[in-house]
């Protein structure tokens, strides 16, 4: 569930960045690419590091890059990838499923 919100927010992120008023695409962008961070963070702070093992240590380097690459988009405030490998794309692929459409 986390996951797909994630991609949601994401996805709901995407046509700020080529809105035509300023003020509203930052908003859009801002907003959404803030609460895909939260969920990601969310994600982090979950894991058990004691008991998940690799498996643990693994997704906490996978939601430290999305949350740096988020950060980095929100500051720069541009669309980091093309629109075939979105960042909604990129995020369902590394966690292993595919992005919902639409």
């Amino acid at each position: 569930m986390l996951y797909d919100g994630a991609i949601r927010t994401l996805e709901r992120a995407l046509p700020g960045f080529s809105h035509d008023d300023p003020a509203e695409a930052n908003m859009m962008v801002h907003n959404n690419l803030q609460r895909a961070q939260e969920i990601i963070r969310e994600l982090n702070y979950s894991l058990n590091m004691d008991q998940g093992g690799e498996c643990a240590l693994t997704l906490r380097r996978l939601y430290d890059y999305f949350d740096r690459r988020l950060w980095k988009a929100t500051c720069a405030n541009t669309a980091t990838a093309s629109t075939s490998d979105s960042p909604p794309d990129r995020f369902a692929r590394c966690m292993g499923c595919d992005a919902p459409q639409g």
